[in-house]
């Protein structure tokens, strides 16, 4: 299965044209009429997500192809996307950053294979990033290399000041945008220089990435994409004064298109690191794997690579062949953005995609999913409406886009984060209904209960979720720590009783 474009996609490919802006020697494609039914597909498909403004460019046997833009920047503005729009990169920051390490290997500046700790006085790190002592020896044996493939053993991102190890370095994946922070922090102390004028340094510039930064620059007001909620609301742009490699970039589809063509094959990185990049480091599935800062899949006998992106308001993604350097990329501003990445990829190759079957996507509604028109009755107010609407879609089975657990979980806690707790109660018992032998429904529910003041529901739902899975020693700290808060006012209460005893007359 390739991204090079066969004749019977070529009607939708070509569609995609708005402005040439394939390089020298490219050949530039000419408009066609079913541009105008491929923007219809687009816009039908944002509009059923809730996504308001989406750029996408494709890649064709080496080139840089058309770039497209499709709908709004901002709801409150209603100014369009286009070509020039920047967007939030958010985790495709990672694949940028990782090759401008592998540029430093290529200098002799970086080891992959040695511990980073010994690049940087362990006090200056205790202060810079783990916020504290390193109590955990497993930290000293760390590596570039752990960094890149996700096995540093690191949480995606810490609570709290403190960082915990919860797997041994070198072993098992974890994603861990706290691992390229660690990284990031090496590299800065290694070459002297900001994390930003490094990398433009060595990508930026050398590939021609002008509208790309790790940080805010005011002259991006004009043209940046602001973050939409799930409910559609447009929210204030972050504007990064520090730089953090695992979601800070903000750059154009153009832009991540023309860094993709480099990373798989063109100059200033040798072609020993580059395979490094481009194998896997560890697999996932049989199909799905990690190189160096870069998700691999196998599909159809031919190699991918691809990767995801998701900041609050803001997703994107790309999926390109190694061996015909074809494929896209693309940004959108809304919380549901990744819900258009397997239409796509079915438009622009067909399906058989395993990426989007693996545990790494399953967080992310699918197009046909029924949580999309429950989403729409909470913004117009009517949860109780959906709710009703999306058991019965659950209900149907077969006959309808079945409902996961998942779907109700992330809405569930998107409300609690929104401080809308009774809204979030009725999702989460919702779950429960669904998937009653699930340990991880009764957790949440829990969660919000005990958000709302309900100490006595929250506890038993938490040793519902015990039950269920005994060996989660999360769940059993929970217990522990609820019954202790709940025997705290017991006495508490008691103790204001007898207080008001002794002073009655």
């Amino acid at each position: 299965m390739s991204l090079a474009f066969s004749s019977r996609r070529n009607i939708l490919i070509i569609g995609l044209i708005l402005v040439s802006l394939a390089p020298a020697g490219c050949r530039a494609r000419q408009p066609s009429p079913s541009s105008t039914r491929f923007g219809e597909i687009v816009l039908r498909a944002m509009d059923r997500a809730g996504i308001p403004g989406l750029c996408l460019t494709v890649l064709d046997k080496g080139c840089v192809g058309p770039t497209r833009g499709f709908g709004i920047r901002s709801r409150t503005t209603r100014e369009p996307v286009t070509e020039q729009t920047i967007f939030e990169a958010c985790s495709l920051s990672k694949p940028v950053f990782a090759y401008a390490v592998m540029m430093l290997v290529a200098e002799g500046g970086l080891d992959l294979d040695r511990p980073l700790v010994s690049y940087v006085p362990e006090a200056d790190l205790e202060r810079d990033f783990f916020h504290g002592k390193i109590t955990d020896e497993r930290v000293r044996r760390i590596t570039a290399r752990m960094v890149l493939s996700h096995r540093t053993g690191f949480p995606n991102w810490r609570e709290g000041e403190g960082i915990p190890l919860l797997a041994d370095p070198g072993g098992k994946f974890g994603y861990s945008g706290e691992g390229f922070v660690f990284l990031q922090t090496v590299v800065e102390r290694i070459t002297g220089v900001a994390t930003n004028a490094f990398v433009k340094q060595r990508v930026f510039d050398p590939v021609g990435m002008a509208d790309s930064s790790f940080v805010w620059d005011d002259g991006n007001e004009a043209r940046a994409a602001s973050p939409h909620s799930l409910w559609g609301e447009a929210g204030r742009n972050r504007r990064p004064t520090k730089e953090n490699v695992a979601g800070s970039l903000l750059t154009t589809s153009r832009d991540y298109a023309l860094f993709l063509l480099a990373l798989l094959g063109g100059p200033g990185l040798n072609e020993e690191l580059r395979q490094q990049m481009l194998s896997r480091q560890t697999a996932l599935t049989a199909d799905i794997g990690w190189g160096l800062g870069v998700a691999l899949e196998m599909a159809g006998g031919g190699e991918y690579i691809w990767h995801w992106g998701d900041n609050p308001g803001f997703k994107c993604f790309f999926l390109v062949s190694r061996k015909d350097l074809s494929g896209f990329v693309y940004f959108s501003n809304g919380d549901s953005g990744l819900s258009l990445a397997e239409p796509l990829v079915r438009s622009l190759d067909g399906p058989g995609h395993p990426v989007f079957s693996s545990s790494l996507m399953a967080n992310y509604d699918s197009l046909g999913s029924p949580v999309f028109e429950l989403v729409k009755a909470i913004s117009a107010h009517d949860l109780d409406g959906g709710l009703r609407g999306y058991e019965k879609a659950a209900a149907a089975g077969a006959r309808a886009p079945t409902a996961r657990e998942s779907c109700l979980e992330s809405l569930g806690h998107t409300l609690l984060g929104d401080k809308r707790t009774d809204d979030a109660i009725k999702v989460f018992e919702m779950n429960v209904r669904l998937f009653p032998r699930s340990s991880h429904v009764y957790d949440s529910l829990a969660e919000a209960l005990e958000a709302k003041g309900d100490l006595d529901a929250a506890l038993r739902n938490c040793e519902k979720s015990l039950a269920l899975g005994p060996g989660d020693a999360n769940a059993a700290a929970r217990v522990r720590a609820l019954r202790e808060k709940i025997s705290r006012l017991q006495r508490g209460r008691s103790d204001r009783s007898k207080a008001r005893q002794e002073i009655s007359p």
